[in-house]
């Protein structure tokens, strides 16, 4: 899902598929659905975060369009060594 951090900025939280439903568009079709959402709520931008053991979630955040930040415009908790993506998702 997508919780709010600030009034224009939505945080992707807890994305996951079973390993029987991957590498089948389920998880493109979900984070479709999440940035309709996120414009729906008012956000214009998606921040994220993933683990270096998540190579498949790295790859995947690329494909989307998420760009890898070394920091996030937003203050989350985080753990030192992930990953930190951003997408603008409306102008």
């Amino acid at each position: 899902g997508v919780r709010g951090i600030t009034p224009h900025i939505g945080e992707v939280k807890r994305l996951w598929v079973h390993d029987e439903a991957r590498r089948q568009g389920v998880a493109s079709s979900l984070m479709s659905a999440v940035e309709e959402a996120s414009c729906d709520l008012g956000f214009s931008m998606l921040v994220l975060e993933t683990g270096p053991l998540q190579p498949e979630a790295v790859s995947l955040y690329h494909s989307l369009g998420f760009d890898q930040v070394d920091e996030l415009p937003v203050s989350v908790s985080t753990h030192h060594e992930a990953i930190r993506f951003t997408k603008q998702i409306r102008a």
